[in-house]
């Protein structure tokens, strides 16, 4: 038990939640996490699949002690890979504010490989449009591959507003999932995920050197 309160205590400020508002009014929200400086969340938290957010919208992404704000309609100009059509439903945005990653926690990515049925992991996201982070532990109860998508089920509820955040190896700290509320499980495709990431930030590199 010690070492799950110092693992949180550890990695927490790592988590971000994410609220889309129109003028003062909450409309929704999700959870996303750090990861080399990026923010990686589900393509439906800031995609919904009943139709995208007014353009007037504004996003806020807020951790522990930072909070970064933009208009929605601005929102292509972050993402670096994923999209509203993308069939994994991961997002990953580039939001280049060098103080909303200062002193945070980095996750690291492995894949679904990396657990094993019956293994406790750890959920942690902003569930039902609070502001205060959760977390809780879970059991592996399966894993399997659903039209070519590798699924990690739990034995632990999985809310709304949990969706895009991480789910962790407890005992390596890395993010072996995303949260989605697809199939009430935790889809991902991990490979896909760490190779596209990788290649979009060396073209970026590269677009970055041209301009």
């Amino acid at each position: 038990m010690d070492h799950i309160v110092s693992l949180i205590s550890e990695i927490k400020s790592g988590v971000v939640l994410v609220s889309f508002y129109q003028g003062q009014e909450k409309i929704a929200s999700g959870s996303a996490f750090l990861c080399k400086n990026k923010i990686i969340s589900n393509s439906h938290v800031f995609y919904p699949s009943e139709g995208n957010f007014p353009l007037d919208t504004t996003v806020v992404l807020k951790t522990n002690d930072s909070e970064f704000r933009f208009d929605y309609s601005k929102l292509a100009a972050y993402v670096i890979s994923g999209s509203a059509k993308d069939y994994f439903d991961y997002i990953i945005l580039d939001i280049k504010d060098t103080n909303f990653f200062k002193n945070k926690f980095n996750f690291e990515l492995r894949t679904h490989n990396d657990v094993e049925v019956g293994q406790e992991i750890l959920i942690m996201g902003y569930p039902f449009e609070h502001e205060n982070l959760t977390s809780h532990i879970g059991h592996v109860s399966s894993k399997y591959l659903k039209s070519s998508v590798n699924v990690i089920q739990l034995d632990a509820s999985v809310n709304n507003g949990n969706s895009g955040g991480p789910l962790v190896d407890l005992n390596t700290k890395k993010v072996v999932g995303i949260v989605t509320r697809k199939d009430t499980g935790l889809y991902k495709q991990f490979d896909d995920l760490i190779a596209s990431f990788d290649t979009n930030i060396e073209v970026l590199k590269k677009l970055q050197g041209l301009s």
